[in-house]
């Protein structure tokens, strides 16, 4: 069970509606990205009005955005405590940039 005083939220860029979610969670149709029509985490935390808040439990799964976004999220007004995030490389340079 989770805690009445657990808020979760989701963003995706599908419209609402395209997922099915259980009650307690909060659906956002938006994309996570540094180019518009994107909106970097630090944007959706001040549009959420949850600036200077915590984040007990970031999960991330952007399909290749992390590259473009990872360094924003420790900047983006919240208080971040964990961050699970699954990585999709493009290309063997991503993996090893030496070579």
């Amino acid at each position: 069970e989770i805690s009445s005083d657990c808020e979760v939220h989701t963003f995706d860029p599908m419209r609402a509606g395209t997922w099915k979610t259980p009650p307690h969670v909060q659906y956002h149709a938006a994309t996570l990205g540094m180019e518009p029509p994107a909106k970097s985490l630090a944007d959706l935390v001040k549009d959420l009005g949850h600036v200077g808040r915590k984040i007990d439990l970031f999960k991330i799964d952007c399909e290749g955005c992390e590259w473009e976004t990872y360094r924003s999220w420790l900047g983006s007004g919240v208080d971040i405590r964990q961050i699970l995030v699954e990585l999709h490389w493009t290309s063997f340079d991503q993996v090893n940039p030496e070579k």
